[in-house]
């Protein structure tokens, strides 16, 4: 009753003030809005709103909404005020026949659009999705052009599990333009492992690098999925990226001899097993590998008849299997190969042994074929 009291007193002081049209009006409201008499100031426009020209009235909605942010700030920061007078601002600009008030209202949505953001990120990191996609899902509505706000909000939804809105937010957000790690890191994640589509993955990747090259996670990402693929050549250029910035990195080094390999470039790809079993020399893979590739090498050798060439290779090999050996003694492969290994070179005592060790190896010799 008493604040009631007090609006009429204030309204009655202000409609005595001298009038001079719209623009004392508009100063009326403004008096008001300083003395932190909000209510006041609507009430002042609301009535000066049928009495000024048509053209005139997006002035007062732009003033209407400079009363509500004073009150959103000072009293009721709740997203009814929010929405209220982000309205009046959209009004405003919509309607405003002049470019300089035009450009008052952008710039004020562009503030709220910063203003959104920062409220988002900040109950994103606190786990509070819901509210986060609100603001975010309010900055859109007055900055339909902010991508940030989609991508946040695909990054929300993808915390939550929820797949399909965050692929459809992290596709808006990429196709307009805003190319982020995270957004590929998600698209990837849904289109790997939630659609078992390792193909429309990698596509991911490779748009992403068209717009980050550095990015060392997407490299990563590119080499894992075309190895998983079986595409080792295409996975040799981002290996080579990676080693440059990790030259000792073990899984880099092995997959990148393998992709040596795989184009039978097999001097190239021992030289890189060999430079990982420098470092590594406990890797059973490299070694294991690198026996394999030698007793290939001798084998075509030794059918071509260049017999100092297949022994040389024979030699290599066995080394390579007999350390495999030594760190997974059990390893039917590595007894199989090594069977094979030494039945090629003569030594006979070595491929006995491993006969009584491995009945599966001595199986193996008795069919004269190896598991290569």
């Amino acid at each position: 009753m008493k604040r009631d009291y007090v609006l009429i007193v204030l309204l009655a002081f202000f409609y005595c003030l001298p009038s001079f049209g719209q623009y004392t009006l508009i100063d009326k409201a403004r008096m008001a809005k300083e003395k932190g008499m909000y209510d006041a100031a609507l009430k002042i426009l609301d009535e000066a709103e049928p009495r000024v020209r048509t053209e005139e009235v997006p002035r007062l909605w732009f003033e209407r909404a400079s009363v509500l942010e004073g009150q959103y700030w000072d009293e009721d920061k709740s997203f009814e005020q929010l929405n209220k007078l982000l309205a009046c601002y959209k009004y405003a600009e919509a309607h405003s026949q002049s470019e300089m008030d035009k450009l008052s209202c952008k710039e004020k949505l562009r503030q709220w659009s910063r203003i959104l953001i920062d409220y988002g990120k900040k109950a994103y990191s606190e786990g509070n999705y819901q509210l986060a996609i609100d603001y975010f899902k309010t900055c859109e509505e007055i900055d339909p052009a902010n991508l940030q706000a989609c991508y946040l909000s695909g990054l929300c939804y993808f915390d939550q599990e929820k797949w399909p809105k965050a692929k459809e937010k992290m596709l808006q957000a990429i196709d307009g333009n805003y190319h982020a790690t995270e957004a590929y890191r998600v698209m990837i994640h849904v289109s790997r492992i939630i659609e078992h589509d390792t193909r429309k993955a990698v596509n991911y990747a490779g748009q992403g690098l068209n717009h980050l090259p550095n990015d060392a996670y997407l490299r990563e990402e590119m080499a894992m999925m075309l190895i998983h693929l079986g595409e080792f050549v295409k996975a040799r250029p981002h290996l080579l990226w990676l080693i440059q910035r990790k030259p000792e990195d073990s899984e880099y080094l092995f997959n990148l001899a393998r992709s040596y390999e795989e184009s039978e470039e097999l001097y190239t790809a021992e030289w890189f097993y060999e430079n990982l079993l420098e470092n590594e020399p406990q890797n059973f893979e490299a070694w294991y590998n690198l026996g394999v590739l030698n007793y290939n090498r001798a084998s075509k050798n030794l059918n071509q008849d260049e017999t100092k060439e297949g022994f040389g290779h024979l030699t290599k090999a066995m080394y390579a299997f007999e350390e495999a050996s030594r760190i997974k003694p059990r390893n039917q492969e590595v007894m199989q190969n090594l069977y094979q290994v030494y039945k090629g070179m003569g030594l006979v005592e070595k491929a006995r042994y491993l006969q009584n060790k491995m009945p599966t190896a001595r199986m193996a010799g008795q069919r004269g074929d190896s598991n290569h």
